[in-house]
């Protein structure tokens, strides 16, 4: 680090002679021991432009990440709404108890809110009564077990 502060210092003393550029005000450090602060610029130092210019590109980084975000949300979301309608259109030709089985299936493969959402969307109240009975009554101590549930 020192050789290259005496490199500096030396380049800018021959610029000088020659008319080239004015001196660089580089400090002299007779001890070699230059700290990180005093090597850095400081932001007050730095042009405007250059501030302006971090604060911009970090916003902009920021609101693509955010934008990002919300696309790959919206994304999630429409597939889920698309396995939905297609769980239950394949559901919706089975009698009521291979029904009560799939949906039964599908809330310890998918969870609860999702096996919900199927049978919902059957739009058929005795199907979603049915699986409301088969998960409290018969499912219900095998979910606490696997923690899918919270025993009330």
């Amino acid at each position: 680090m020192r050789e290259i502060k005496e490199l500096e210092r030396e380049l800018a003393r021959k610029k000088a002679a020659m008319g080239i550029d004015r001196p660089a005000d580089i400090p002299e450090y007779p001890d070699g021991k230059e700290t990180a602060r005093e090597l850095s610029p400081k932001i007050s130092e730095q042009p405007e432009e250059w501030v302006a210019e971090r604060e911009n590109a970090f916003k902009s980084a920021a609101a693509a990440v955010k934008n990002s975000a919300a696309a790959s949300d919206k994304d999630a979301d429409e597939q889920k709404k698309e396995d939905i309608i297609r769980d239950a259109k394949a559901i919706a030709s089975m009698d009521e108890e291979r029904k009560i089985q799939t949906l039964a299936a599908l809330a310890w493969q998918r969870g609860i809110s999702y096996s919900i959402d199927v049978a919902k969307k059957l739009e058929d109240p005795y199907t979603l009564d049915l699986l409301h009975s088969h998960l409290a009554n018969e499912l219900h101590d095998q979910l606490v077990a696997a923690k899918k549930l919270d025993d009330i």
